[in-house]
């Protein structure tokens, strides 16, 4: 009886290997799990055109497969393969005025796992097959594919407007992306596709609605900008105001009701956006716009003047040079808590290509904020600003804390102060400069560095340094032939002297 047992068990083993070797394996375990099959194709849909044709497409698979046609029109499937093989199959004409899907099966012999190809016919009557038309999305935007078919090939031609953004994925497929909806209504536009042979045009329709709902009672499309995106900053708008002094230059005033100290307490923030194009750029402002009034270290006095002096001394000095509006700068010693080192600036500063002050005297926590001879900006720590090639440099000051990295917060400091601070665009190309009123509690409690943090991550800001705050503070803007200061500085006489700023100026050259 031993005996006949062990021969049947030796039996049922080579019987086992001997189907196994016929290719029967299977891909499930021993619960009866497929998950380890796996079949993919190297295109998924298939385009096919509106006549009758045979086409292919090439499969992987970790087993072999069979295939099987789930649509009467699909004809001519090869039936059966091993991974790397090509599978074949016919369509018939399609003579609907609209593209039609079918599908074709394959399995895994011997396991329950399935995957469906898709075949996707183009109708007769267009040479181009697009799903969905029209694209819609709702006010929080996103990204949506587009499949396509058209018999010679396809491109994009035009996008109508900046808010879409359409990119060829493959063949098959396009995509396109739209951001959060901050206009103040629908958006309406499309994407032009031609054929490969330049013989047919369409217009792809994409639209975006519109919800004021999930801006908080914001009424601008930059106070839009910032309720939406200000990581529970705001629990709602209680008024803002955007204005443009350029085409390149949008100013923002906003104050909102927040609970990010704890308690419901107002804040005012004063933002200007400047894209550095078209003439537009950033300048460091001095006394009198005169960089003799800069000293390099503290045995001669720095001279002060307030902002909107500083911005009318260099609007009458750089002829062919509008000046837009600007801000305070660095923070500099005298008269603070006894100290008298005759202003001295704790940064670093440029102006024109040329170095007034090539050290840091505010100690380890020094920043610059750089505009370059190319066009572009830089927000820098002191490591950074070493390994500069400096002939570079056209304007700069220095700053303090460093706020944002990468996009990523770096200081966390809790102190609710007023504020100053600039911060620059991943491409360097757009430069967003806050200016916070605070020690008011029923106007504006300031802001800390983790709240400007979030502040210019609202306005897509990569990196970011803090400037002087406190009563230096200053916001101002260009008001006919003079400068206004648009914000409330707390010192009690008025508009804080400070050694330097930045202004924003448009060249005529």
């Amino acid at each position: 009886m031993i005996f006949a047992m062990k021969n049947l068990i030796r039996y049922i083993a080579s019987l086992v290997l001997v189907l196994g070797a016929a290719g029967f394996t299977s891909c499930s375990s021993d619960d009866g799990d497929d998950t380890h099959c796996t079949i993919s194709f190297a295109e998924n849909p298939v385009m096919t055109g509106s006549g009758e044709g045979t086409y292919s497409v090439r499969i992987e698979s970790s087993h072999s497969w069979n295939a099987v046609p789930v649509a009467e029109w699909i004809t001519g499937v090869t039936a059966s393969g091993e991974s790397g093989d090509t599978l074949s199959f016919d369509v018939e004409v399609n003579d609907s005025e609209s593209f039609r899907d079918g599908t074709i099966r394959l399995t895994v012999p011997g396991t329950s796992y399935a995957k469906m190809l898709t075949v996707r016919q183009m109708g007769r009557g267009s040479g181009l097959t697009i799903d969905p038309n029209p694209v819609a999305f709702t006010t929080e935007g996103g990204t949506q594919e587009v499949v396509i078919y058209a018999a010679n090939g396809w491109k994009i031609d035009a996008v109508s407007d900046e808010w879409i953004t359409a990119v060829r994925k493959n063949n098959s497929a396009l995509t396109i992306t739209v951001s959060p909806n901050y206009s103040g209504g629908t958006l309406s536009g499309s994407v032009t596709l031609k054929d490969g042979e330049d013989k047919e045009t369409y217009a792809l329709p994409v639209t975006q609605e519109f919800d004021g709902q999930l801006f908080l009672g914001a009424s601008t499309p930059m106070g839009r900008r910032f309720a939406y995106n200000a990581d529970g900053l705001v629990s709602s708008i209680l008024s803002d105001e955007q204005y443009a002094l350029d085409d390149n230059v949008q100013a923002l005033e906003i104050a909102y009701m927040g609970t990010a100290t704890g308690v419901m307490a107002p804040c005012r923030l004063f933002v200007f956006d400047v894209t550095l194009d078209g003439g537009v750029s950033i300048a460091a402002t001095a006394t009198d716009d005169d960089d003799a009034s800069i000293k390099p270290t503290d045995a001669e006095l720095t001279r002060k003047q307030i902002v909107r002096e500083q911005l009318v001394a260099m609007q009458a000095k750089r002829p062919g040079v509008t000046v837009l509006g600007g801000v305070n700068g660095d923070f500099f010693y005298g008269g603070v808590s006894g100290e008298a080192r005759n202003n001295l600036l704790h940064g670093v500063m440029y102006r024109s290509g040329i170095c007034l002050k090539d050290t840091f005297d505010g100690g380890a926590a020094c920043t610059v904020f750089a505009v370059f001879k190319d066009g572009t900006a830089r927000c820098l720590t002191q490591v950074q600003y070493t390994a500069l090639d400096k002939t570079t440099i056209r304007d700069a000051i220095g700053g303090r804390q460093q706020l944002l990295a990468a996009g990523e917060a770096v200081s966390t400091d809790a102190t609710l102060e007023p504020r100053t601070a600039v911060g620059v665009s991943r491409d360097g190309k757009r430069v967003t400069i806050l200016v916070i009123d605070g020690r008011r509690d029923s106007y504006s409690i300031g802001a800390s560095y983790a709240i400007m943090s979030k502040m210019f991550r609202a306005f897509d800001v990569w990196e970011a340094i803090n400037l002087d705050g406190g009563g230096s503070s200053t916001f101002a803007v260009r008001k006919a032939e003079t400068f206004e200061t648009r914000n409330r500085p707390t010192d009690t006489a008025g508009d804080r002297e400070v050694v330097n700023g930045l202004a924003i100026v448009k060249s005529e050259n």
